[in-house]
């Protein structure tokens, strides 16, 4: 500020206006809150902020007092959820990682799951990669670097009310596989929970040949954390897994 000149306060009644004003801008669900607000708008000469087109002399100090207000909780939630995802991945990618520290993140992701009903979402109905397990059958195949690679397929032809499908694929590093397949139907009381029964299972040894074994297994696994890119599922073995959708 130059020497000699002085800045005077505006008037009291103009610092309440804009105060109020900017109450108005900031917080778009202030009319459902603030009962004075629809009776404020019909007296006042001021046009509705709708009427503002874009890039019209409110929309820059909108912006600018937004940035001063926290933010809504729904970008709150998102932010949390990508920090945890990023903390989830980043520790199963880990060799050896603890079960413990695992559980721990997982209790703090599920309850920020954007999906209430995952067995019925058409989310849940892709080809699933598998990040990390508690299982022993498939860990074996890992650990002794068999494979490095396991996948479990959800479909619905005929919708989620139906009887799906569940195909899990082990595909071996010199070639040939295991896969098992069976039904799967939503929990009828428990959004989270799809039922399964394994019905058929193939073990293909490559050059060796390929052969039907017996399918064993069936439960229930509940998916407590689901979006577009990652899948979280605890069984009823009381095991883990920790998938993320094939690209």
């Amino acid at each position: 500020m130059s020497a000699g000149l002085t800045r005077r306060p505006p008037p009291n009644g103009t610092r309440k206006s804009a105060a109020l004003l900017a109450i108005l801008i900031a917080c778009p669900t202030a009319d459902a809150s603030l009962g004075f607000v629809a009776s404020l708008r019909r007296s006042s000469r001021i046009a509705p902020r709708a009427a503002v087109p874009n890039g019209g002399p409110l929309s820059g100090a909108t912006e600018f007092l937004r940035g001063l207000l926290p933010a809504p909780s729904g970008d709150a939630d998102a932010a949390r959820r990508g920090a945890l995802k990023y903390s989830l991945l980043s520790l199963v990618g880990e060799r050896g990682a603890d079960r413990s520290d695992v559980e721990g993140l997982i209790g703090e992701i599920a309850p920020l799951s954007p999906c209430p009903d995952p067995s019925r979402s058409p989310l849940i109905r892709k080809e699933w990669v598998l990040q990390w397990t508690t299982e022993k059958e498939i860990n074996f195949f890992i650990d002794w670097n068999i494979s490095d690679d396991v996948t479990q397929t959800i479909s619905y032809d005929g919708g989620a009310e139906t009887e799906g499908r569940l195909g899990n694929d082990i595909s071996f590093a010199r070639g040939g596989g295991l896969s098992v397949g069976g039904g799967i139907t939503p929990n009828k009381e428990n959004p989270l929970r799809t039922d399964f029964e394994f019905s058929e299972a193939s073990l293909d040894l490559g050059r060796w040949g390929k052969y039907e074994v017996p399918p064993v297994g069936k439960g229930w696994f509940d998916t407590v954390y689901l979006d577009d890119e990652l899948r979280v599922d605890l069984n009823s073995r009381n095991d883990i897994l920790i998938c993320t959708l094939r690209e």
